[in-house]
C-alpha cells in the first residue's frame, strides 16, 4: 500500500469515528422490572437516541454491584440498597438517574412456617436488598436481629438450602420465588413488598464520572425507557413474549409477576420521594449493622 493510500485510509477511519459513540455498559440481573432495559436493546432504541449501550447480565443484585464497584460496568439496575452499599463498601458514588419501577409484592420472604420467629434460619444476600427486607420484616414481627440466624447466600442457592433443611426461610424475589415454590410445596409468604409501599424502589444509577462524561445521558435514557413502556402498552403480547423468554419462564407466569410491579414513565418519576426512601434504607441498614456509617442521601441524587 502506498503512503498516500495509507494516509487516505487513516483519515477515512478517523472521520468515521463518532466521538460520542463510546460504549456505555449497563448491568442488570433477572427481575421483571428491568426487562424493558434489555428489550430496548433488542428493539434498537438505544441506537435510535444516540446511545451505544451494551447490556451485561448478572446472576444477582450483588454481582451487578460488585461489577460497578470494580469499574466493569458504568450503570446498574438495582434497588436503593445496592446504590448505598456500593458507596459504603468501596466509595463508589453512583447517582440515581431514574426509577424503573417500585415493587408491590414480588420481593418476599418465603418460609416453611407461617411467621418469622425466634431461631428462624433465614437466607439473604448480604449488602443487598435482602438486608432491607429483613429489617422491615423484623419490625413487623417485633423481633431483633439477634433473634434470627442469618445465612448469607446467593439467590440461586436458596432453593437447594431449603430442600436440604439448612434454612427455614429465604428472602427472595421473582423469578426466583416462583421457581422455589415449584420445587418446594407448602411455603408461606410471610412478608412482601406490598406491605411497605413505595419503599422497594428499582433504579438505574450511574457512576458519577460517567454522568460528567455524558451530560445528556439521563435525558437520553429516560427517552429510551419511555418509548419501551409505550411499546409494551401498544404490543403487550409481543413484548412480554420477549421478556418472558429471557427470564426463561412461562408467559402467563411473567404476566402475573408484572401485576406486582408499577412501571414508572418519565412523567411519573415525581411519584417517588427518593430522599425519603434513601433515608429509610440508610437508617435500616445502619441499625442492622450492614453499614458502619450513614451517608447523606444527597450523595446519590442528581442536583
Amino acid at each position: 500500500m502506498s503512503r498516500n493510500a495509507l494516509l487516505f485510509l487513516l483519515f477515512f477511519i478517523v472521520g468515521c469515528v463518532n466521538p460520542n459513540s463510546s460504549v456505555i455498559k449497563i448491568g442488570l440481573n433477572s427481575w421483571p422490572g428491568y426487562e424493558l432495559l434489555y428489550t430496548a436493546k433488542q428493539l434498537g432504541l438505544y441506537e435510535k437516541y444516540g446511545l451505544n449501550v451494551e447490556v451485561i447480565e448478572f446472576g444477582s443484585l450483588s454481582d451487578a454491584k460488585i461489577a460497578l464497584q470494580r469499574g466493569h460496568i458504568d450503570l446498574m439496575a438495582s434497588t436503593l440498597t445496592e446504590v448505598i452499599t456500593a458507596y459504603t463498601e468501596a466509595g463508589i458514588q453512583a447517582k440515581i438517574i431514574f426509577s424503573t419501577d417500585y415493587s408491590n409484592g414480588p420481593d418476599m420472604i418465603l418460609s416453611k412456617s407461617d411467621r418469622l420467629s425466634k431461631g428462624t434460619r433465614i437466607a439473604l444476600e448480604t449488602g443487598s436488598l435482602g438486608v432491607f427486607m429483613l429489617g422491615m420484616a423484623l419490625r413487623k414481627y417485633e423481633l431483633q436481629l439477634e433473634d434470627v440466624k442469618v445465612v448469607p447466600s446467593d439467590l440461586s442457592k436458596m432453593t437447594s438450602l431449603m430442600e436440604l433443611n439448612k434454612i427455614d426461610a429465604a428472602i427472595t424475589y421473582e423469578p426466583y420465588a416462583t421457581n422455589m415454590r415449584k420445587k418446594i410445596k407448602g411455603l408461606h409468604n410471610i412478608f412482601d413488598s406490598s406491605e411497605i409501599p413505595n419503599m422497594v424502589i428499582d433504579v438505574v444509577s450511574a457512576r458519577k464520572e460517567i454522568l460528567e462524561k455524558h451530560p445528556n445521558l439521563r435525558d437520553q435514557l429516560l427517552t429510551v425507557w419511555d418509548e419501551a413502556i409505550l411499546k409494551l402498552k401498544e404490543n403487550p403480547d409481543e413484548i412480554i413474549k420477549i421478556m418472558a423468554s429471557r427470564e426463561k419462564i412461562e408467559i402467563n407466569e411473567f404476566k402475573e409477576m408484572m401485576n406486582g410491579l408499577v412501571l414508572l414513565s418519565k412523567d411519573e418519576q415525581s411519584k417517588i420521594d427518593f430522599k425519603k426512601a434513601l433515608e429509610i434504607n440508610i437508617d435500616t441498614l445502619y441499625k442492622l449493622k450492614d453499614i458502619d456509617k450513614k451517608p447523606e442521601p444527597s450523595l446519590f441524587l442528581i442536583e
